[in-house]
């Protein structure tokens, strides 16, 4: 017990360092707004405080060190301390008053009729905080009106259009100036046309495409032929976001279920209202466009699908096949919206059969209809995807990418978009990288990438463009880190079990949890290589990390050693990211809130102004 205490400490002494550095301004410790020496010296000490605790763990000398610090006259002291200060929590008159007022509340009728089963209690959790998400991303999207979206683009809309005319390519002509260039993908040739063009549509033998998968489109071109007016990409990017809450809150209730029931279910709001409303979720709707569409409704599909899976496997071990169907059309949806998913798909169908292969003596009937109604309707949106690219541009495998008309000429440079050479300034920007920190609300705002923001340690590589600002996940979103006890959680009990027997884990009862971890970490690892960091490219790893993390802070919570002290982690990390946010969601990448709404963003700084401490 004093040992883990120590353990403890050590841990919550580095989150403080690291945590001060990135308030290092409002403490007094760093009056600069970049990375000063302050901030430096914070980060360095709780790094040295981490790296104490793991030699301390490692070799019987050092356990010896360790147990003599233990036993110092310090640590009894703050021990006693500790015991003091809950001993007269406990017995005060306010906690006797909570715990009153907390008693008479559960004997209500209704509420009495939640708390009967602990699967009720926990969807009762679980849906209040989905409500509260919901409402601050319509608030948010609104820019805190709640009748009218701020209009934003309407890039699937022209492709409902063109699908509801019976043809692919979109209805708008380029104009002759473009197509009379000798090389239109130049983003210097194309200066003279002004907004003459549509741009960063794919232009193909005289035609505008889209890159985007046709998913949202068809989506729209169905709300077209029934309403008669079209529907913008943000209304779009609202709905699958709103979609996206829904899945990740059913997904955060299997693993409480299936996993850890005896964690208490009033930590499933928290979770809840991390995961949606932790950055970079805030940030995407300050910008609802068709870019965050796509990577919404991609996301969504994904996780859609894979649920569809697991509830496939029935309480008697059989497969239901309507579930698996349901699954292959979701997957294949998923791809159709987002094909840079693929390689997750991938590590899920490996995860899949090994799982199956695993069971396959155990399955009550035969698994061959469920797969191939998954199989058959996964290949079957497949075919579709592929004859609606050679229909377009010629070949099965071109989504348009490479006929862009944006940034930079990716149809002559198409073998620089993925490049190893991108990982170090990607891995900086995605997961380092810090807000700036102002003396008024909202109090930090994500700065543009410019060559100054770099540090004197990375190397800017030839082909990387950078203009969209991007903040480190480490930074802005600390709940990240309860990966940390995910994958030690894992790791212990594959070696226990050894090398040869830790594929029957893999593909045992933990498949959903190296499911989860794949579908993060392949989405992280695949925007690491891409030439262009921007900060919705987060948002197709961090669902599936927030559910990795979800699952490390119920592990730690189902572990009854030093439970206080873990849950004030969790709590603290949780809060800080939801927290920062909502803070960084209210600017988003072009000032949101304020040009759309200036009399509620001004209104909202004086009445900050007025809380004491706050300037």
């Amino acid at each position: 017990m004093q040992q883990r205490l120590f353990h403890y400490l050590l841990v919550l002494g580095g989150l403080a360092c690291i945590g001060s550095a990135f308030f290092a301004r409002q403490l007094g410790i760093d009056n600069n707004d970049g990375w000063g020496r302050g901030r430096t010296v914070l980060i360095l000490a709780g790094l040295f405080f981490w790296l104490w605790l793991a030699w301390l763990l490692s070799g019987p000398k050092r356990r010896h060190l360790m147990q003599r610090l233990y036993n110092s006259a310090s640590l009894k002291t703050i021990r006693r301390f500790w015991l003091n200060l809950t001993s007269t929590w406990k017995n005060s008159f306010v906690y006797r008053l909570v715990t009153r007022f907390y008693h008479a509340f559960l004997n209500l009728p209704g509420i009495r009729w939640l708390a009967a089963t602990s699967l009720r209690r926990a969807r009762f959790w679980a849906v209040l905080g989905l409500f509260v998400t919901l409402c601050f991303y319509i608030y948010l999207a609104t820019a805190g009106t709640f009748n009218k979206l701020v209009p934003s683009s309407g890039f699937f809309d022209m492709q409902a259009r063109a699908f509801l005319a019976g043809q692919i390519h979109l209805l708008e002509t380029p104009p002759e100036q473009l197509l009379a260039l000798d090389n239109p993908y130049s983003v210097e040739a194309r200066q003279s046309l002004g907004s003459a063009y549509i741009w960063d549509a794919s232009l193909y033998h005289g035609h505008y495409y889209l890159y985007w998968g046709p998913v949202p489109a068809l989506l729209a071109a169905a709300y077209r032929a029934v309403s008669g007016s079209g529907l913008g990409d943000e209304s779009l990017a609202l709905l699958f976001l709103c979609l996206l809450a829904w899945i990740e809150t059913l997904w955060i209730l299997e693993l409480h279920q299936r996993y850890f029931g005896r964690v208490r279910s009033t930590w499933l709001m928290l979770f809840v209202l991390t995961i949606g409303l932790a950055n970079p979720i805030p940030f995407d709707i300050a910008r609802l466009m068709v870019y965050e569409a796509s990577i919404l409704s991609g996301q969504f599909f994904m996780l859609a699908g894979l649920l569809c899976l697991v509830k496939g496997f029935s309480k008697d071990g059989s497969i239901n096949s309507g579930w698996w169907l349901s699954a292959g059309l979701l997957l294949g949806l998923s791809l159709s919206a987002r094909i840079n998913l693929l390689p997750v798909i991938f590590w899920l169908g490996l995860m899949l059969l090994l799982h199956l292969w695993n069971r396959i003596k155990t399955l009550p009937g035969n698994p061959v209809k469920a797969v191939l109604a998954a199989g058959g309707t996964f290949a079957l949106v497949m075919i579709s995807i592929m004859a609606y690219n050679f229909i377009r541009f010629d070949s099965p495998f071109e989504f348009g990418s490479r006929y862009q008309l944006t940034v930079t000429d990716i149809n002559h440079a198409y073998n620089t978009v993925l490049s190893a050479a991108y990982i170090f300034p990607n891995l900086y920007a995605y997961l380092l990288r810090p807000p700036v920190l102002i003396g008024r609300f909202p109090f930090m705002y994500a700065d543009w990438l410019t060559d100054a923001g770099w540090p004197f340690f990375i190397r800017i590589p030839a082909g990387y463009f950078y203009t969209d600002p991007v903040l480190g996940l480490l930074v802005v979103t600390p709940f990240i880190w309860l990966i940390l006890p995910a994958v030690y959680a894992l790791f212990m009990e594959l070696r226990q079990v050894g090398i040869k027997s830790s594929i029957k884990i893999i593909a045992g009862s933990r498949w959903i949890v190296f499911s989860l971890t794949g579908m993060g970490l392949i989405g992280f690892v695949f925007i690491l290589f891409f030439y262009y960091p921007a900060m919705r490219y987060l948002t197709d790893a961090t669902p599936a990390l927030l559910l990795l993390a979800i699952y490390g802070a119920m592990s730690w919570l189902d572990n009854p050693s030093l439970r206080a002290v873990k849950g004030l982690v969790i709590l603290l990390l949780a809060l800080t990211s939801i927290v920062a946010g909502i803070l960084l969601g209210i600017n988003g990448p072009h000032d949101f809130f304020e040009q759309a709404n200036p009399a509620l963003y001004h209104g909202l700084i004086n009445f900050f102004k007025t809380i004491p401490y706050v300037k």
